[in-house]
């Protein structure tokens, strides 16, 4: 295979798709190489082991995710809220891929181990910062205040495991999980 160089974005979007078809277990650099028609030693000017480039997806994924809610028009909370969950299910092929984080021996390297500490870290940022919402929401009388903080935010963060079954547009697939999660099951 000829030798040539590999854009960031190429590499992550070949990377994401071979650990949501073939998992932790099946993702290997050389099935990545093969993909992209690259030799594998392309990839190792890259990154040293497969561990050092999943971790390095993640904390790009992730501060993509935290760009975006950062660039959240500072409305209303639940106005807010809805937008930071529209952001999640637009990233929501990111928690599958997520899952593989227990697999990854923390000291397998240096860059490794700091990724995994960004991940952690941006994770409780974005927790912090739907808690904060919450609570101002409570404070405003737009969210009920008999149930915890904890139950909700835990409730938003999980909303994107939700499969679009109905394989329908990210906008309406949202505006779906967004109605059950904000105005319930119930006939009103």
């Amino acid at each position: 295979m000829a030798r040539r160089k590999v854009e960031r974005a190429t590499l992550f979007s070949a990377t994401e798709t071979l650990l949501i078809e073939q998992g932790y277990q099946g993702f290997h650099l050389k099935a990545l190489s093969e993909r992209l028609k690259i030799g594998r030693s392309t990839l190792y000017e890259y990154y040293a082991s497969k561990e050092e480039l999943i971790t390095d997806y993640l904390v790009h994924m992730l501060d993509e995710i935290i760009e975006e809610c950062s660039e959240i028009k500072k409305t209303d909370p639940i106005g807010q809220l809805k937008e930071m969950l529209k952001i999640f299910l637009k990233y929501s092929q990111l928690h599958q891929i997520v899952l593989v984080i227990p697999f990854i021996d923390p000291h397998h390297s240096p860059k490794v181990e700091e990724a995994l500490a960004d991940l952690k870290r941006d994770h409780v940022l974005l927790y912090e910062r739907i808690s904060r919402l919450i609570e101002e929401g409570k404070i405003e009388r737009a969210i009920r205040d008999d149930i915890e903080t904890a139950v909700i935010a835990g409730m938003i963060f999980n909303a994107i495991q939700v499969p679009n079954v109905m394989q329908i547009s990210e906008e309406k697939w949202s505006e779906k999980v967004l109605d059950i999660l904000f105005n319930g099951i119930g006939i009103k």
